[in-house]
């Protein structure tokens, strides 16, 4: 093998990138609307977690995974009723105003219902993220109208009622307008923003979109050009943006900005021991918050300051707005012990918010279950769905109405979304399963968090350096000693080498230039560029370790994926696939110096339909 010829453009899976693994294993699934059977891992029967501590129970797998949470499934309706998207059982279901279920869609395995948004003429359009579609339906009756394809990775959706269209934002960086109505003969459009799109708000004339991982908002005209640009703002010096996961509707005439919940990540080098990445006694704290892990939750404005929230609020993937209070969900929670829920917070709290204050007051409204979205019908009622046991708390009335799913519980899920007890989850980090796009100093070294869809099976050992044999391993060296979390037993792990394991590769839109795709898969596995001598096979990775003039000798990541994770490299050089493949960034030894332009551009259009 030339080792001058590999071709290694994004996940050089980092070693030491905090919160959580690189790591793999083969599993198999079954795929059924109930998301398969739940079957215990015999096991030693874990301690009782003490109070701050997560408790996972008797170790559980699915024998078809369950999603990454994404946050952001309920919806209120105009007259009073909810939408519920559930990824983990595929299933719509509409809830009357009296609590009453009025239907459910069952849908087809990993179509996974996420946003949903209602025109005035009382549709309701629900992104199907792993479908690449819109699913339309009555919210009256409960009846499908229409399922239309959309794009590749549909993500955020907003109804627009002056042109009676619905706006659907697409992780591959497209806006699509499409026709609120599936019947009309208008055609859908589409326009390219930019890439890695979470949410769209429609205000007025005004639309606004979000960037997931590069925590930005983009405020764009009517004719979806981008006018503004705001990257989220961190509510404490010497940290960044990172992780947008959810952006709501403005407060009010007076505030015609959207709000976002996200997280911000420590700038400076994360210490490489015990403890390092998450809280400890007098690190990055002060009198009016508690001391910060690497990577914390804040709440902010478009274009203002940003207000920090406690350290307890683990993996923020919600938050309502229900005239007076916002309510942030704290994911990470569900499983540990005397840590809220859902928290809320007085709206007035983000305005005029300086950088650095102090973390504003807020009460816990629900202290048990595993939420993963939040609405708000009214002044001062607020629903949250639950993912575990399948239903929706009313609060403040604190009933709750079952809605009758199957569990999906799986003990390698809950670890990986579950606050380890110092103020982290390994989702903080790789959200989603997929990563931050940032670039940590871990030690003295540079490490790009890796992303885990669909690039782990069968690419042990762990790291970027190899150093890591097998899972029980990286679970000791990762998450119990750096991320300060319980020791796990054998049998929870072999449950989160399972999960991580099943993930999913991301939906990948087609090559825009499939004679350039062509080109660049024949120049890739041929005699000229010999990527394939490295990447090779449908995971286009092989086990080894290879000095490629990057800094050391590293094992070859996967390339499943690669244009989902931008920037590329492990020290995050190639912020686009020709940078990445520019000698400076990607290594002399790495890209061959006899390509030409045009076929490392041949390259770049392989690379990004893989």
């Amino acid at each position: 093998m030339n080792s001058h010829r590999v071709l290694s453009s994004a996940l050089l899976l980092s070693a030491l990138t905090p919160a959580c693994f690189d790591l793999s294993t083969s599993s198999s699934s079954s795929s059924s609307w109930g998301g398969g059977s739940t079957s215990p891992t015999p096991a030693q029967k874990p301690e009782p977690a003490k109070e701050g501590r997560p408790d996972f129970g008797v170790a559980v797998s699915q024998a078809d995974a369950p999603p990454p949470i994404s946050g952001g499934t309920l919806l209120a309706t105009h007259a009073g009723g909810l939408v519920v998207s559930d990824p983990d059982r595929d299933v719509v279901t509409v809830v009357g105003p009296s609590r009453e279920i009025v239907a459910r869609v069952r849908l087809s395995p990993h179509d996974e219902p996420g946003r949903a948004a209602e025109d005035d003429a009382g549709r309701v359009h629900v992104v199907l993220r792993g479908a690449g579609a819109v699913l339309t339906v009555d919210v009256a009756t409960g009846a499908v109208l229409a399922r239309r394809e959309v794009c590749a990775a549909p993500r955020g959706v907003a109804a627009s009622p002056s042109d009676a269209s619905i706006l659907v934002a697409c992780r591959e960086g497209v806006l699509v307008r499409m026709p609120a109505d599936p019947s009309s003969s208008v055609a859908s459009t589409t326009k390219v923003v930019a890439p890695d799109l979470r949410d769209v708000v429609v205000s007025g004339d005004r639309v606004f979109v979000s960037r997931y991982r590069a925590a930005q908002v983009l405020e764009l005209d009517a004719s979806l050009e981008v006018v503004r640009t705001s990257r989220a703002p961190s509510a404490r010096t010497g940290r960044r943006p990172s992780l947008a996961w959810r952006m709501i509707a403005p407060t009010g005439k007076d505030h015609p900005e959207p709000i976002v919940v996200h997280q911000s990540a420590r700038v400076e080098s994360v210490p490489d021991r015990p403890g390092g990445y998450g809280t400890r006694p007098g690190a990055l704290g002060d009198e009016d918050c508690p001391a910060s892990p690497v990577v914390r939750t804040e709440v902010s404005r478009y274009g203002d300051a940003a207000v920090r929230m406690p350290a307890i609020a683990v993996l923020p993937v919600d938050i309502a707005y229900d005239g007076a209070s916002l309510y942030v969900v704290a994911a990470g929670n569900g499983h540990t012990r005397g840590r809220p829920r859902v928290l809320q917070l007085d709206a007035r709290e983000i305005d005029g918010a300086s950088l650095g204050g102090p973390c504003p007051p807020t009460k816990s409204v629900l202290d048990d279950g595993e939420p993963v979205a939040v609405a708000a019908p009214g002044p001062g009622r607020v629903v949250v769905q639950l993912r575990e046991p399948d239903a929706l708390f009313y609060y403040p009335s604190g009933e709750r109405l079952s809605l009758g799913g199957p569990t999906r519980r799986d003990t390698g899920h809950a670890v990986f979304h579950a606050d380890s007890g110092a103020g982290i989850a390994c989702a903080s980090c790789h959200g989603e399963g997929g990563d931050d796009a940032l670039v940590w100093t871990v030690g003295s070294a540079s490490r790009r968090t890796p992303s885990m869809l669909g690039t782990l099976r069968g690419t042990a050992p762990f790291h970027l350096s190899g150093d890591i044999p097998d899972m029980v391993s990286l679970l000791e060296h990762v998450y119990t000693s750096r991320m300060d979390g319980p020791e796990l037993t054998e049998a929870h792990a072999q449950t989160v080498d399972g999960w991580l394991s099943a993930l999913r590769a991301p939906r990948i839109a087609a090559a825009r230039d499939p004679f350039a795709f062509a080109r660049g898969l024949a120049l890739f596995d041929g005699p000229r560029a010999k990527c394939g001598e490295c990447h090779a096979g449908a995971m286009r990775t092989k086990s080894g370790r290879f000095d490629v003039g990057t800094g050391g000798a590293f094992e070859v990541p996967s390339l499943v994926g690669v244009s989902a994770r931008l920037p590329l490299m492990h020290t995050g050089c190639g912020s686009t696939f020709d940078e990445a493949l520019d000698p400076q960034c990607a290594g002399f030894a790495h890209v061959p110096a006899e390509l030409t332009r045009a076929e490392l551009g041949d390259l770049a259009a392989y690379l990004s339909a893989l």
